[in-house]
């Protein structure tokens, strides 16, 4: 494989970023708006734009909803709670408004970082990219299971042509107020740092105000290849332009990270003081597995085998094209458990059950 031609601050377009909103029948809409010297076109723009350097792209939709309607909702004890309403909701009303609570909840956490929560999905969308790792766990355990605050951030970023969406998000950190601090991949071998060979390479930045730090990683595949590399389950989490993604939300919710082997001691350490347990086999569970069977195929598109939530009540049908991460998976450890014969789920490897 050729030797990556490195990324610099200096190496970059000279992209114009801005966000663009208006208001239609109640519902306000979001466009993002770059200019672009390079700009190569791809497969998810639908139209191209009269001038290819200056992209616009539709963002999101969503109507506004008020305090009463806010504080109709029940009162959840975390953001996990919360995304599990969402996701069970019938109601497109009630859906739109428990939506409303969640982008609000992740403004706020995401306000040390980025400044305009509707930039950064822009940025998400069109770079492919998703957020993951300790930030996004603590975000969905936060307050009362969560007794820590990471630090940092990172963003997986889908491989593009010429590493397109590589550069723009590279040039949306910076403009959000953070400084480069080098290319990770030049210190050492970034696989280790990152558990995964399906890393190509990480560059790290720092805010120039408050200290807080973004890794921005590039994915030699995709962003699912890299979560499934994780170290455990635990942070096989993703949050991108438009949906939270929890891959393995039983075993989270029970603080329980599953892993092929007990990782390096100061993982293990960093994750059983925050309450974490590390699992590595199921043999002795003593009752079927149901939908937190290691061995069953999880996918966005089948709802009992993870937690798949929408931003706003209009990315509640999935599209391929706005979502990354269409493809299966199954847990890291292979399923021991003799009583998982009665599992009764559709796709799981050993169904009993014919005909589903």
């Amino acid at each position: 494989m050729p030797a990556l031609k490195d990324i610099t601050p200096d190496s970059l377009p000279a992209y114009e970023l801005q966000l663009e909103e208006a208001t239609e029948d109640g519902v306000t809409l979001y466009w993002m708006k770059f200019f672009d010297p390079t700009w190569i076109p791809h497969p998810r723009f639908h139209e191209l734009p009269q001038d290819p350097q200056h992209v616009r792209f539709f963002v999101d939709g969503c109507p506004t909803f008020g305090a009463g309607e806010l504080s109709a909702l029940p009162a959840f004890s975390n953001n996990m709670e919360l995304c599990r309403y969402i996701a069970s909701s019938t109601s497109t009303e009630v859906m739109g408004a428990a939506c409303q609570k969640l982008r609000e909840s992740l403004a706020v956490a995401i306000e040390p970082y980025f400044q305009d929560l509707r930039l950064l999905q822009a940025a998400l969308q069109y770079c492919k990219a998703a957020i993951s790792g300790s930030w996004l766990l603590a975000f969905l355990l936060h307050p009362q299971q969560t007794p820590w605050q990471p630090a940092d951030l990172d963003i997986y970023v889908s491989p593009s042509d010429d590493s397109q969406g590589y550069k723009l998000m590279f040039a949306f950190v910076l403009a959000s107020g953070f400084k480069w601090l080098g290319n990770l991949t030049d210190s050492g071998p970034v696989e280790k740092a990152y558990f995964s060979d399906e890393i190509l390479r990480v560059h790290r930045f720092e805010h120039r105000t408050n200290a807080r730090r973004i890794d921005i990683v590039e994915a030699r595949r995709s962003v699912l290849d890299v979560l499934g590399g994780f170290h455990s389950t635990i942070v096989c989490n993703a949050l991108t332009a438009h949906h939270i993604l929890v891959m393995f939300p039983e075993w989270t919710e029970r603080r329980e990270a599953w892993s092929k082997a007990v990782p390096q001691d100061y993982i293990r350490d960093k994750y059983e003081s925050r309450g974490f347990r590390f699992v590595t086999t199921n043999t002795d569970l003593g009752h079927p597995c149901g939908s937190g069977c290691p061995d069953l195929s999880r996918s966005v598109r089948r709802e009992e085998t993870c937690l798949f939530v929408p931003l706003s009540a209009m990315w509640a049908s999935l599209e391929s094209s706005v979502f990354p991460l269409t493809s299966h998976w199954t847990g890291p450890v292979d399923c021991t458990n003799v009583e998982c014969e009665d599992c009764a789920l559709p796709g799981h490897p050993r169904r009993t059950v014919q005909g589903h």
